[in-house]
């Protein structure tokens, strides 16, 4: 049966439990690695909302990318995103007046779009906050099903990865990057900071770090980075630049 659902304001509870929070990766000239799956999950301003903080920079509407736990029956008022909100669906289901946006989905909601979510059987997304540019004429809300099988992925024969664009403007482009078992991929420097969420399998970095479901890196242009996938290969959320920091 499905879960009953409990409306909250997301603006009300945020402004009551307003705090001094500190910068956490906010310095995208640095590398960073969080594994995320050893983090606590931090109860949110909404109750039944958890999170895993991965990048953030201001207080509680900070510039931020975050692991989001919704317990079932969420739903918000209708609230906007004056520098946008980009969410990938990790598990479950998220909903809006868009439609269901299963385990999978890849979504960018522009700047001064609003939208009144709920999940009825609960979800977990990757959330990425107030990180875009307002345009003129205002981009479209996009939204990708990775998971469709017409999906146009791309293959490399030459290390067996499989890529999926989802999003690119002039200072930043978003895929879905799949490889196979085992496959490493050549070591690189590189020329622009990248940042990547591993959604399936699991990777190792630069030969010593094990990155499980869950797990983000950044990397600055210069640093050299390599990726080995692990024995049931990986799947990532892949960025290279980024749209704020368009000299990175």
């Amino acid at each position: 049966s499905k879960a009953t659902v409990s409306v909250l304001n997301w603006a009300a509870a945020s402004t009551q439990a307003r705090r001094i929070m500190p910068d956490i990766n906010a310095d995208v000239a640095q590398p960073a690695v969080v594994i995320s799956s050893e983090q606590p999950w931090a109860p949110s301003p909404v109750e039944g909302v958890f999170r895993r903080y991965l990048e953030r920079q201001g207080d509680e509407e900070a510039r931020a990318a975050t692991i989001v736990k919704f317990a079932p029956g969420k739903k918000f008022t209708r609230h906007p995103h004056e520098l946008g909100e980009e969410f990938f669906i990790m598990e479950g289901v998220f909903s809006d007046h868009d439609g269901d946006f299963k385990a999978g989905t890849y979504c960018r909601n522009p700047p001064g779009t609003a939208h009144e979510p709920w999940t009825e059987d609960g979800c977990v997304l990757f959330v990425r906050l107030r990180q875009m540019r307002r345009t003129t004429p205002q981009e479209d809300k996009l939204v990708v099903q990775t998971a469709d099988p017409a999906a146009a992925w791309s293959a490399d024969p030459a290390t067996g990865a499989r890529t999926l664009p989802l999003y690119s403007n002039a200072a930043e482009s978003v895929a879905m990057v799949q490889l196979p078992p085992a496959a490493a991929l050549p070591e690189r420097e590189l020329s622009r900071v990248e940042e990547s969420l591993v959604v399936a399998g699991d990777a190792v970095l630069n030969g010593a770090t094990v990155c499980p479901v869950g797990a983000w890196f950044r990397h600055p242009k210069g640093h050299r980075v390599q990726l080995t996938s692990g024995a049931s290969g990986c799947t990532l959320l892949h960025r290279v630049g980024r749209t704020l920091d368009p000299d990175m």
